[in-house]
């Protein structure tokens, strides 16, 4: 609506997952999902009110989802997620969103799983590999490999290894975001023998109507190569293909979320790493003065070296002052 020019309030009015034993979070995930929804929804322009369902567990039933919702169990006694939820609310009460924090230079490549999706791969020693071959029919311009992969996460790009036969070919993709739409697109001439790493960063096509940005949850529809129209074909000597192509070590390329929140010269990041990556640690030096780092539940993290951070999967505050209210 906001592209239109008619920002209307929205309310998100049920919000949670369920930590009985069927269709269930653990209590710690229960917790990290519930700071990590708040803050994103804290960040959507529009978005006035943010219900969670609901309080307290319906009843004492595991078997049954809706019965496990709540931030307290039946008989009162507090979940992770009711010490999250205070955290968060003690830290940020009263607090503006100034925007996202680009944390690109923290990027890092998310090995890709493969399994369940239609495409045919075969081993090379310990390695998976994907044959993206053209043949060499002349109405064959485009060697589609169809892969239809949702992807974790909130990634930005993809990365692999490309073996290539100097056809001078192109390598590309095709993603799918959650509105529907397709981009991507080429990433790379294929003019150098052996293997080398591409990559490529998703952007959506800013011609075309609808947002901008990226609408998660993304899907890898597939991987291809298409012909290069302005010289003939690269021929292999003795088995008729054209453009040999294999691909290893696919992933997708992710990076830290990080959102800044303000109140007059305070100010409060909170931080955490993509899913699927084993550790992050992130340079504080930019912030200015000191530093207090909190965890999901409150705690003061170990402070070794108060200018790093180390990231986790929950949620981190990072608490600071700056000279410059406006900053």
């Amino acid at each position: 609506c906001q592209d239109y020019g008619c920002l209307k309030p929205t309310w998100l009015t049920e919000l949670g997952w369920p930590t009985g034993a069927h269709l269930a979070v653990t209590e710690q995930t229960q917790a990290e999902y519930l700071v990590k929804a708040y803050i994103m929804a804290l960040a959507v322009p529009g978005l006035d009110k943010c219900f969670w369902y609901d309080f307290r567990d319906d009843a004492a039933d595991p078997s049954y989802w809706e019965s496990n919702l709540g931030l307290l169990r039946q008989d009162m006694s507090p979940k992770p997620a009711y010490l999250a939820f205070a955290t968060m609310t003690r830290l940020l009460h009263g607090y503006d969103y100034l925007g996202p924090i680009d944390l690109s230079a923290a990027s890092v490549a998310v090995p890709l799983d493969l399994s369940g999706s239609p495409v045919h791969v075969h081993r090379d020693g310990d390695e998976i590999v994907l044959d993206l071959t053209l043949s060499d029919e002349p109405e064959k311009t485009v060697r589609d490999v169809p892969i239809h992969r949702l992807l974790p996460g909130e990634p930005t790009g993809l990365a692999m290894e490309v073996h290539a036969d100097a056809s001078d070919n192109l390598i590309g993709a095709r993603v799918r975001d959650a509105g529907g739409r397709e981009f991507m697109g080429d990433l790379e001439y294929l003019n150098w023998h052996g293997w080398k790493p591409v990559a490529g960063m998703f952007a959506p096509d800013a011609s075309r109507e609808g947002p901008h940005e990226l609408l998660y949850p993304l899907t890898l529809v597939s991987l291809y190569v298409k012909r290069y129209h302005f010289r003939p074909f690269y021929l292999h000597e003795g088995d008729g293909l054209r453009c040999r192509v294999r691909v290893r070590n696919l992933s997708v390329v992710t990076r830290p979320r990080g959102f800044l929140f303000g109140k007059d010269r305070r100010r409060v990041a909170v931080l955490w790493r993509p899913c699927g990556v084993q550790a992050i640690t992130l340079p504080l030096t930019v912030i200015p003065g000191s530093v207090h780092k909190v965890d999901l539940y409150g705690q003061a993290l170990p402070n070794d070296d108060p200018m790093v951070l180390s990231l986790s999967s929950a949620p981190q505050y990072v608490c600071f002052e700056t000279q410059d209210p406006c900053a």
